[in-house]
């Protein structure tokens, strides 16, 4: 994606979870789940689970690339 810098990539990744987490909370009547992952702090942990080194932390490159298709994959084979 020519012109587009990691913040925006990230802040697209955000939306996008927020989107998901947003009708999955529809779907189990549970909408405490959004308020929840709309605090800074849960949405940073999890951006940092979806990282390939989230137990590292390196100034110049933080957690890691963002991989959220393997998270999301993850997920869905637990369920």
């Amino acid at each position: 994606m020519p012109g587009l810098g990691r913040s925006e990539l990230v802040a697209g990744l955000v939306c996008q979870v927020l989107e998901d987490l947003r009708n999955v909370a529809a779907r189990m009547k549970v909408y405490e789940l959004v308020s929840l992952m709309s605090n800074v702090w849960c949405m940073r942990e999890m951006l940092k689970i979806m990282a390939t080194n989230p137990g590292s932390h390196h100034n110049e490159v933080g957690y890691g690339v963002l991989n959220p298709l393997e998270y999301f994959e993850k997920q869905i084979r637990k369920n």
